[in-house]
């Protein structure tokens, strides 16, 4: 059984600022693990899509938006959805609890990632 980091208190110590986009459809944290994927394929227009993208960036380093995402949930744990099309999924479970990772035990995994996702979320509700 993994034993708890407790030097890992918040998900902000797994996920430092500054955040940012590579273009391809990944958001990093500045100690380079891989946060969000972003689905630009999804039948939503592009550039809402990279309004989105620059505004979760911004959230996430601390900044404030302008627009409102009243249409943003989360379905099944991490994944990002506008209305019922799946755009992006929250990432780090693998880099949370895998062998290549920092190896948290599930819960407390489950419970940094969530309240990441939620951060992020009601930021971008408004």
């Amino acid at each position: 059984m993994k034993s708890e980091n407790k030097d890992i208190k918040s998900w902000k110590d797994v996920w430092n600022a500054p955040f940012f986009y590579d273009g391809y459809g990944y958001i990093y944290s500045g100690n380079n693990v891989m946060t969000f994927t972003v689905d630009m394929d999804r039948d939503c227009e592009s550039s809402f899509i990279s309004k989105l993208i620059k505004d979760m960036v911004t959230v996430l380093n601390g900044g404030k938006v302008e627009t409102n995402y009243p249409k943003l949930s989360i379905k099944d744990g991490c994944d990002l959805y506008w209305e019922d099309i799946i755009i992006g999924a929250f990432r780090g479970w693998g880099y949370l609890t895998g062998p290549g990772g920092i190896h948290l035990p599930d819960e407390q995994a489950e419970k940094l990632q969530d309240d990441m996702i939620n951060f992020v979320i009601e930021k971008l509700k408004g």
